[in-house]
């Protein structure tokens, strides 16, 4: 029987038993059907994670930032990093994580021309380079130890000299030429640091720290259970844990600053990168980086475009233009095959890649191989072997810290102590150096080769260990190389083919650019390849550089786990084996595809084209230096054996001994002068030709110009000290100094150097000075423009100083001038009528006219602290209940109000008229009282008349057939205007009802009626909302206030506002001239605007009004016939569709129709609903006024025929409700009903046991109120 076996399952293959294994074999197929979908699914997974920030580059400054993110509704969290024009906008309604990049209104903004560049950020995914097998938890046994760790540190020194440690990393010897990283700043770039850590806190340098994950100033990581955090500050006590503190260790530059910036704790995108690559790069020194893609075998990734900018500006402008220094891990990918070159951070000619190595000097099982490691550091090993010992969470220690996150920070601190020696040296200088100063030493590589410019160098481990000793010595007499030059060469653009175990080779021959000078290279630093590959699996492919000389460079091995058939797109590969060498000659790029079982070997992959970028020097770099840096001239005495867990004394009190020397004879240096030398350094020099520095104590040297710190004595050719704190300087005396040292500004006005700056003066921290501020300020805070004091004759208006003005102005910012306030302000801060902007009050508005001190809770008036007098008792008032502003709170009454200003004497019924020295007790007299203080027509209230006018009669025919032919012009107010002394105005008011527009009436009334009459005789039935609801555009809402005496309140009124009425009808119909404002504004405290709510009522249109009003007939004709003998009622009567029916109800008579039987009455308007309530009683209005004038009954003909002319446009509720007590409202049901012929109906009788009425027809009608309703089919608007 054979068996073919699928990966975990085996099926048996015979015929004999194929039957009896069909459901084994179908159960093995579904696995493996499973098993590959799982792996098409995980294929096709997005690869990327959008977040809902934004990176935006916008020209205009800060200010105009702000104004697009509000545009299109983000907020600005202000320039990314030391990137200039480059905002981090954030959209809080976008999903903070997304499969796809999102689209909606936001999305506008990359089409806004003031945009430059946008881009939505992406989730990077970076890991910190340590060991992942050292999570477990600390041993309980030494978490609370607190003994020195100093005789562990054997990567330092050694004391077990059992166990064969070495320290050929000369750290020791470093720290006896007496560097120890003083005045040299580096911060970590990681998870945080712990800063009140007893390690770091005398070290913690808050300036050189910032949480971009939590977007303050504090990085200290965050706690949980597993001290998943704990990275950052392993790292940071590995560069400057404080040495002789009977704590943990001693970091490598133990007298630097130490500082943390926290941005993996977090989603890790383009922006939060560049802005951690770009704090303060004036500030901090060298950046320590442990972390980056994914060292899975698989991933090719590396900084987005803000990063790789941060990186140009930090070397551009860091160190004020000696370039920041940036110092990367190399990564930790070796078991899995990884490549460090397909890391775009290690990859990068302004990062310092750093590898690993063991005690013993062998290669680390997670050590990657690369063209672009620089230098190597001691590191952990296998399991057996000693690992890092360094600080740790919760004020820990540690001796479990390993990988190639040890090597990044050691090296930061190794370039500490060249910095303290030299603080000179450039970016590039530093990387010179350590091309300089490593060594080979033990280190076991099979790789090694030496180059053609004598450097030996390997894949594995760079230039070889680093140097400390060396690096400081060679800093200390350092001189900068050339400037960098750049040389780029494309090869011919043609597709070639890759073919599978075949090598392909493509020449690039160069010149050097010697054809143009400024990019011309003679000798090379590092050497970028950029591939165009098209491939259908990346992993299979092996890429190398061959130089002119012959050196070879491994770009890239093959890497096991990377399946992508993306290739390779643009991307640059990095080598610094050819340093030093010439660049002129052919370089070879060789590629091998060596095809794995897992793909089709026939699928062949494509190199479109590959550029060469040679950066170097045109000249020598190394012309004015010795041939090779000198060794050592101090030997580490051994130390006596003693207690191992004794601390051992400081580094400073070891002895020195010298070194025997043999005579001189070679070349001097250039800075030696005529008397010759004794060696080939500066150093050696027996006098110099510009300045010598030191002493004879310390060693002096030759040097073309005085270093910081120093000053230069022409007549002694020396550099002199400058006084403490100085960084430049004139002279040794304390007012010589012309800058200072980190930590101090320089203060003008005496020239020296302190702590802190004098008042009128702010302190800068990147120019280290002392600035002034403005000449209006007195203090100011990191800006000149930023008073938070100001000199006499200025107050400060935000963070300005500006001139004082007089009462009443104010100082206004754009027109630079002294502006009068709003009239309601004596003293302000900016313009009404936001009364945000008054400080005092003149007791208008926007505080409360009873205000003559005013809190700053404008306008309510509960804000007043004393009173007037006025308010909140009414203006009225001489004394007052409290009560306010109702002006039935008066106890007492000044003459004025509410007895009506032109009133001698009242009879109690206000508001009297203006005219009336006494008064009938029909309230309003008219000005035809018997005293007048004018000459109007009687009015029937009058006892005396000063002279009635009696109108002509007008025949009745004519009348008729004038009534007959009026349309669609007549309105109200026409007809109240010409209404004559016959005629009480307050008959009409008392019969208006909801339907009725008072706007017109308003619009008509003649200043001799005050509105307060109208009011008073308002039932609660009638509400303001109507009133306000039919305001036109030629009325507004400040018309009807301003007829508003002081005997009335606003506050009545509004309380009178019924539910039916939605305040968005109010406004609906308020027009532009009508501010809703002006309302509130009358509002007191005993109206709440939730009672104004509950009173506006809904059962009134405008359109009701409105439709009816017509304008083709023009008013004149009618007025031209109407006579003063002719009844109003008559000439309404006959009034056909165009005219309004409010018109008519007003006029109806009394007299019960002949129609019915019995007669109703009149109807009573509803009452205000009970369950409101109302915290403020409002005074009681009469029910009814009793009217003393008898109309003339109508005769019930002429009834008759105004119903059955009366057509769709008129409303019943309208009809019913304003019929009155004369007229029976079951009559004019009688005559409503339009589905009889020859306007016979049926006649209404009541049934005694219901609210019913019984008609001749036999059908029931239901009553309302007091009238009876026809059913919905009779009527069509009920």
């Amino acid at each position: 029987m054979r068996v073919i076996f699928l990966d975990m399952c085996f099926i048996p293959y015979s015929r004999a038993d194929v039957v009896g294994q069909v459901s084994d074999t179908k159960m093995c197929l579904f696995f493996i059907l499973i098993l590959s979908t799982l792996e098409i699914c995980q294929s096709l997974a997005p690869r990327n994670v959008y977040t809902n920030h934004w990176a935006v580059r916008i020209a205009g400054g800060q200010e105009e930032a702000d104004k697009l993110a509000v545009k299109y509704g983000y907020n600005n969290y202000g320039q990314i990093g030391s990137l200039e024009d480059h905002y981090h906008f954030h959209h809080s309604r976008v999903v903070r994580r997304a499969a796809f990049s999102t689209r909606g209104a936001h999305s506008f903004i990359q089409m806004d021309p003031k945009v430059d560049w946008v881009q939505q950020q992406l989730v990077k995914q970076r890991v910190k380079r340590y060991i992942q097998r050292d999570t477990r938890s600390p041993d309980p046994n030494f978490v609370h130890f607190n003994d020195p760790k100093w005789s562990n540190m054997w990567y330092i020194h050694c004391t077990d000299k059992n166990n064969r440690c070495r320290s050929e990393m000369n750290i020791l010897a470093a720290w006896q030429r007496g560097y120890t990283g003083k005045n040299v700043v580096v911060t970590i770039l990681d998870d945080g640091i712990e800063r009140n850590h007893p390690d770091l806190a005398q070290n913690y340098d808050q300036l050189a720290s910032y949480d971009v994950n939590g977007n303050d100033h504090d990085p200290t990581p965050r706690y949980d259970s597993s001290n998943e955090n704990k990275h950052g500050t392993r790292c940071a006590g590995e560069v400057a844990a404080v040495a002789n503190n009977s704590h943990c260790i001693v970091g490598i530059a133990y007298n630097a600053r130490i500082g943390g910036i926290r941005m993996l704790d977090g989603d890790v995108t383009d922006v939060v990168e560049a802005k951690s690559l770009g704090i303060r790069p004036d500030y901090i020194d060298i950046y320590s980086a442990s972390w980056g893609p994914d060292d899975d075998g698989k991933t090719v990734d590396g900084p987005g475009p803000l990063a790789k900018q941060a990186f140009e500006m930090g070397i551009k402008k860091g160190r004020k233009g000696l370039g920041s220094i940036f110092v990367w891990a190399s990564g930790n990918g070796g078991r899995q095959g990884d490549h460090c070159s397909c890391d775009g951070y290690t990859n990068s000619i302004y990062t310092i890649s750093i590898s690993s190595t063991t005690e013993n000097g062998n290669k680390p099982w997670y050590l990657e191989v690369c063209s672009s490691t620089l230098a190597t550091t001691y590191s952990s090993g296998e399991f057996y072997d000693r690992k890092i010992v360094t600080t740790d969470l919760r004020q820990r220690c540690t001796d479990g810290h390993t990988g190639t996150s040890v090597s990044a920070p050691m090296v930061a601190g190794v370039i500490a102590l060249a910095l303290e020696a030299n603080p000179l040296v450039s970016w590039r200088d530093i990387q010179h150096l350590l091309v300089k100063t490593s060594r080979p030493v033990h280190l076991k590589a099979n790789d090694w080769e030496t180059n053609a410019a004598g450097h030996r160098v390997s894949h594995l481990y760079g230039f070889g260990l680093v140097d400390a000793e060396g690096m400081v010595v060679e800093a200390k007499k350092w001189r900068s190389v050339p400037t960098q030059h750049t040389c780029t060469r494309m090869s011919e653009r043609r597709t070639r083919y890759i073919r599978a175990d075949q090598s392909l080779n493509s020449t690039i021959t160069s010149t050097g650019c010697t054809e143009q000078a400024e990019q011309h290279v003679s000798y090379v630093e590092h050497v970028v390849v950029k591939v165009l590959i098209v491939h259908p699996r990346r992993g299979d492919l092996e890429i190398s550089l061959i130089s002119p000389s012959g050196t070879r460079s491994q770009l890239l091995a093959k890497r096991l786990f990377d399946n992508s058939n993306e290739g390779f797109r643009n991307w640059e590969f990095m080598t610094v084996h050819c340093w030093g060498e010439r660049a002129e000659g052919q370089w070879i790029l060789e590629i091998i595809d060596s095809p794995s079982s897992l793909r089709n070997p026939e699928v062949l992959g494509k190199l479109k084209e590959w550029t060469l970028v040679l950066y170097g020097t045109s000249g020598h770099p190394y012309q004015s230096h010795g041939t090779q840096h000198s060794r050592s001239r101090m030997l580490e005495i051994p130390s006596p054996s003693r207690d191992p867990n004794e601390p051992e004394p400081p580094p400073e009190g070891l002895k020195h001994q010298e070194e025997e020397e043999e005579d001189y004879s070679g070349p001097c240096h250039s800075e030696c002068g005529d008397q010759g030398c004794d060696g080939p350094d500066p150093d050696h020099c027996l006098n110099c030709i510009h300045y010598s520095l030191g002493s004879l104590k310390t060693g002096r040297t030759c040097v073309s110009h005085c270093p910081l710190g120093f000053y230069d004595n022409l007549e002694a050719r020396r550099c002199r000290r400058c006084h403490k704190g100085c960084e430049r300087c004139v002279g040794r005396t304390p007012t010589e100094c012309r800058s200072c040292r980190r930590g101090l500004y320089f203060n003008p006005l005496n020239a020296t150097c302190s702590e802190t700056c004098p008042a009128g003066y702010f302190a800068d921290d990147i120019q280290r000075k002392c600035l002034r501020c403005h000449e209006n300020c007195m203090k100011c805070l990191r800006d000149s423009d930023r008073c938070t004091a100001c000199n006499d004759g200025y107050s400060l208006a935000g963070m300005t100083c500006v001139p004082e003005c007089a009462n009443g102005t104010f100082f206004h910012l754009e027109e630079m001038k002294c502006s009068p306030c709003h009239t309601s302000c004596s003293t302000c801060t900016g313009q009404c009528p936001c009364h945000t902007s008054c400080s005092t009050c003149t007791g208008q508005c926007p505080c409360h006219t009873s205000c003559s001190t005013c809190t700053g809770q404008c306008p309510c008036h509960t804000s007043c602290s004393t009173c007037t007098g006025q308010c909140p008792c009414h203006t009225s008032c001489s004394t007052c209940t409290g009560q306010c502003p109702c002006h039935t709170s008066c106890s007492t009454c000044t003459g004025q109000c509410p007895c009506h200003t032109s009133c001698s004497t009242c009879t109690g019924q206000c508001p009297c008229h203006t005219s009336c020295s006494t008064c009938t007790g029909q309230c309003p007299c008219h000005t035809s009282c018997s005293t007048c203080t004018g000459q109007c027509p009687c009015h029937t209230s009058c006892s005396t008349c000063t002279g009635p006018v009696t109108p002509p009669a007008l025949p009745a025919q004519v009348l008729s057939h004038l009534l007959l032919y009026l349309h669609r012009s007549v309105s109200l107010s026409h007809l109240l205007l010409y209404l004559h002394g016959s005629v009480s105005q307050s008959h009409i008011l008392l019969y208006l009802h909801r339907s009725v527009s008072l706007s017109h009436l308003l619009l008509y009334l003649h200043r001799s009626v005050s509105l307060s009459h109208l009011l008073l005789y308002l039932h609660r039935s009638v509400s303001l909302s109507h009133l306000l609801l039919y305001l036109h555009r030629s009325v507004s809402l400040s018309h009807l206030l301003f007829y508003l005496h002081r005997s009335m309140s606003q506050s009545h009124i509004l309380l009178y506002l019924h539910r039916s009425v939605s305040l968005s009808h109010l406004l609906l119909y308020l027009h532009r001239s009508v501010s809703l404002s002006h309302l509130l504004l009358y509002l007191h405290r005993s109206v709440s605007l939730s009672h104004l709510l509950l009173y506006l009522h809904r059962s009134v249109s405008l359109s009701h009004l409105l439709f009816y009003l017509h304008r083709s007939v023009s008013l004149s004709h009618l007025l031209f016939y109407l006579h003063r003998s002719v009844s109003l009622s008559h000439l309404l009567f006959y009034l056909h569709r165009s005219v309004s029916l409010s018109h008519l109800l007003f006029y109806l008579h009394r007299s019960c129709h002949t129609s019915c039987s019995t007669c109703t009455g009149p109807v009573t308007p509803p009452a205000l609903p009970a369950q409101v309530s109302v915290p403020v009683t409002p005074p009681a209005l009469p029910a009814r006024v009793s009217v003393p004038v008898t109309h003339p009954a109508l005769p019930a003909q002429v009834l008759s025929h105004l119903l059955l002319y009366l057509h769709r446009s008129v409303s019943l509720s309208h009809l019913l409700l304003y019929l009155h007590g004369s007229v029976s409202q079951s009559h004019i049901l009688l005559y409503l009903h339009r589905s009889r012929e020859g306007g016979v109906y049926p006649v209404c009788q009541r049934s005694p046991a219901a609210r019913v009425e019984v008609c001749s027809d036999l059908r029931p009608r239901i009553l309302l109120n007091r009238g009876c309703w026809l059913p919905p089919g009779d009527v069509s608007q009920v």
